[in-house]
């Protein structure tokens, strides 16, 4: 259990480092949007949470997750040069 859960902590570090990472090809002198398009959904996430993780079961979040993660990727790989879509990924 214990490696499972530090498998999900590296693979959701991983898509944070590779996105800031490639900050400059996605917006060419807005890396802080970048960052911005990064931080805030974890944040407003991280600010809700204590009001409705409780209702929510590990199996729903862990799914949940790899969805999102996979839609960033997917999003930013076939927007183009489309900032706007980029940042939403």
């Amino acid at each position: 259990l214990a490696l499972a859960f530090w498998m999900l902590g590296l693979l959701n570090n991983s898509s944070y480092v590779i996105m800031l990472a490639c900050a400059k090809s996605i917006s060419d002198g807005g890396t802080a949007l970048v960052f911005l398009a990064n931080v805030i959904p974890a944040m407003m996430i991280k600010l809700s949470a204590p009001l409705w993780f409780d209702r929510v079961s590990y199996q729903i979040r862990i799914y949940a997750a790899s969805v999102c993660m996979f839609a960033s990727f997917a999003i930013v790989a076939s927007s183009g040069a489309h900032v706007g879509y980029e940042l939403v990924g």
